[in-house]
């Protein structure tokens, strides 16, 4: 029997309705995560001229353009880090940004030295916008009495690990927070760096989500008020307690997330020593409704490492940072990509790192970049990829693309900031991937002839404030929103 690639070339009218940020159907619709502040590193200082790899500040983008290509920000105070998140309001008025260790507030002063634990988590914060104007954060924490006796008032998790969220309002005129909830625990015995949140048109409620060091995966509900409603916790593929460099991504529809696991000598639970265990991808299904995980794949990864992951906005991809040998800055990086649909993997490219480009300045510092290190999918539905020590971010222009991803090493580059050159480093901000989404459609789908096909299209608003119209081959039209064609035809296509 022949297959065909059905291509169906489609009109979805999507009548979505908004309001004001925080006070809405849907809070994070609009331009709640368009400005990006980043990077562990950024302006030199003068005085430490010395030793060029003591960096102030972090940097920034904003996709606030007529096309969403993003510009330059220059105004950042803050020292970044690995953790990482930035929120404005729906009309994309930058607001807070926080390095999992201080707070800094709309006027770019630091409003909360100890908003955090410290700026060393991989995926380790999120601002998560909700109705009446407040906002929710989520924080795994790894402390200790010391660092905990200098909170007011003390967190008093003793020596443990912990998942902890807060809800606040941040008084514009004053600058300041005014917390409903402080670092309340969700759960102590969160034991992982990686989390993620994303938010469900099936539910109308935001998930988190995130894997333990015992090979659990865990998944907490809150209602768009903030309310914690439910959560569910399953045994996850075989993970090793360090948690170091471990990610986690949820593609943009909430129904598919993928976590990896480095590269090492460690001892799984069903080892009876530590064995050198190849980089690993597990992905797997995720049912909003039930909080419930299916259809687990693992997938190795022998020649290299993994620095970061993210999927394609069409979710048939999951692109992947690796590398040879992280502590060789000879050794090469690569792009690679799992098709969720062959489970193959292919090679975009696998090259030594580029050097940096100077700056149009008198005596630029002189440094050459080191490994990709982060991805993030942005409001464009382009991926975009931090380098350690780099000038300029890299891009993938089109991720959704069998044949062309495009690769391009520096779309932007970072400019000045205070009058100093910038070198931004680590990772990328951390925010909720649905936000860009608002209208999905699954379009190209593997058929034989006399198979059933059936239409697939979501909102992330709420289901019944859009409407559908699909046209097709042979005059075919449909107002539902998940329509189905018995015993296709080669004409259909």
């Amino acid at each position: 029997m022949k297959k065909y690639i059905l291509l169906l070339f489609i009109l979805l009218n999507c009548n979505l309705s908004a309001g004001e940020l925080f006070n809405d159907t849907l809070p994070i619709a609009g331009k709640v995560y368009y400005n990006w502040y980043f990077g562990s590193g950024a302006t030199f200082d003068e005085t430490r001229h010395a030793n060029p790899s003591r960096l102030i500040s972090s940097t920034g983008m904003s996709f606030i353009t007529p096309d969403k290509e993003p510009i330059y920000l220059d105004s950042s105070n803050l020292f970044g880090g690995e953790c990482m998140s930035t929120i404005s309001d729906r009309y994309g008025n930058y607001l807070l940004h926080s390095n999992g260790d201080e707070l800094q507030g709309k006027n770019y002063n630091i409003i909360d030295s100890r908003f955090g634990i410290h700026s060393s988590q991989t995926e380790g914060i999120v601002f998560i916008p909700l109705r009446d104007d407040k906002i929710l954060m989520f924080q795994p924490l790894f402390t200790n009495n010391a660092i905990s006796r200098k909170y007011n008032p003390p967190l008093n998790l003793e020596d443990t690990t912990g998942l902890v969220y807060s809800i606040f309002t941040y008084d514009l005129e004053n600058d300041t927070l005014i917390y409903d909830i402080y670092k309340k625990q969700l759960d102590e015995n969160f034991h992982s760096e990686a989390i993620q949140v994303t938010y469900s048109a099936l539910t109308n409620n935001y998930i988190l989500i995130g894997p333990d060091s015992k090979g659990i995966i865990k998944a907490f509900e809150f209602d768009l008020d903030g309310n914690y409603l439910r959560k569910n916790s399953q045994e996850f593929f075989e993970l090793y307690e360090n948690t170091n460099g471990r990610e986690i991504k949820i593609n943009q529809m909430s129904d598919k997330i993928v976590v990896n696991s480095s590269e090492g000598f460690f001892k799984l639970p069903s080892d009876s020593v530590a064995i050198f265990h190849e980089s690993k991808l597990y992905v797997t299904d995720f049912n909003a409704v039930t909080l419930k995980f299916s259809n687990y794949k693992e997938i190795e990864l022998k020649e290299y490492g993994i620095g970061d992951i993210e999927f394609s906005t069409n979710s048939n991809y999951i692109y992947i940072l690796g590398y040879e040998d992280r502590e060789n800055i000879n050794s090469k990086e690569a792009l690679l990509r799992y098709n969720t649909r062959t489970e193959l993997i292919e090679t975009i490219f696998n090259l030594h790192p580029p050097s940096n480009k100077d700056y149009d300045k008198k005596d630029p510092p002189k440094l050459g970049i080191s490994f990709m290190s982060s991805l993030r999918i942005a409001p464009n539905n382009k991926i975009y990829i931090c380098r350690s020590l780099a000038n300029h971010i890299s891009s993938i222009e089109n991720p959704n693309s069998e044949l062309n991803p495009n690769y391009s090493l520096d779309p932007l580059y970072y400019g000045l900031n205070k009058g100093k050159p910038v070198y931004a480093d680590r990772d990328l901000p951390q925010f909720i991937s649905a936000s860009f989404a608002p209208v999905y459609v699954r379009s190209e789908i593997i058929l034989c002839d006399g198979e059933k096909l059936e239409l697939f299209a979501k909102t992330q608003l709420p289901d019944t404030s859009a409407t559908y119209n699909w046209t097709g081959p042979k005059n075919y039209k449909s107002n539902e929103q998940f329509p189905s064609i018995k015993n296709i035809q080669l004409d259909q296509a």
